[in-house]
């Protein structure tokens, strides 16, 4: 049992440093999305036009 004790308290101890000056970043990505039924030809290519396309965030659900 004096082992266990050992490691939870070497864990304790090393967890505030190891994790000192690495804040999370969260970036959404649920906006600004567009949506089509139709199979495109090369929507791949940068300067294919998507303007006609629906406009919507995710999540999504095309069948409602």
């Amino acid at each position: 049992m004096k082992p266990f004790f050992g490691i939870l308290w070497l864990m304790a101890a090393v967890t505030p440093w190891a994790t000192a000056g690495n804040a999370r970043l969260t970036t959404s990505f649920d906006n600004d999305w567009r949506f089509s039924t139709a199979a495109p030809a090369a929507p791949e290519q940068p300067k294919f036009d998507d303007s006609t396309w629906q406009k919507l965030n995710v999540p999504h659900d095309w069948s409602i």
